[in-house]
């Protein structure tokens, strides 16, 4: 019995391990990207502290909105922005729009941000005065 098969059919091992290197490295890259993206940009949100990230100067930064001696404050490793006097904040994410909207107390999630944030801000002075504020932040993708 004679076999029909012609060199040229199939891949010889060579091709098959080449292959396989070719494709480990190529999810080596990707996860080590998107590791690094992973890490600061990430959005992690309790009801007084909040930290997500923001391209800035060509780079990604690592950005915390919270309170500090008495200020609310957006800061990153290099800056801190004092934004107006505050004893605190309340802030709560939106999950999902609609007339049923559920907002949430807390969000952790390295690849997306929530729909929008509320903030409930109580000022620095006797007044009482908590101003609300609404940010909305777009559909996830």
């Amino acid at each position: 019995m004679r076999s029909d098969r012609r060199r040229g059919d199939g891949f010889t091992l060579v091709e098959v391990l080449v292959a396989l290197a070719i494709g480990g490295l190529v999810v080596l890259m990707a996860h080590r990207a998107f590791g690094a993206a992973e890490g600061s940009a990430g959005f992690r949100g309790g009801e007084g502290r909040i930290v997500f990230g923001a391209w800035r100067n060509g780079a990604l930064d690592s950005v915390e909105l919270a309170v500090r001696d008495g200020r609310l404050v957006a800061a990153t490793a290099s800056d801190t922005v004092r934004l107006m006097r505050s004893t605190g904040f309340a802030a709560e994410y939106l999950l999902e729009p609609g007339a049923n909207a559920r907002w949430m107390k807390g969000w952790q999630s390295p690849v997306s941000a929530p729909l929008a944030v509320r903030l409930r801000i109580a000022r620095g002075d006797s007044s009482g005065v908590v101003d609300t504020l609404l940010l909305a932040i777009g559909p996830r993708g």
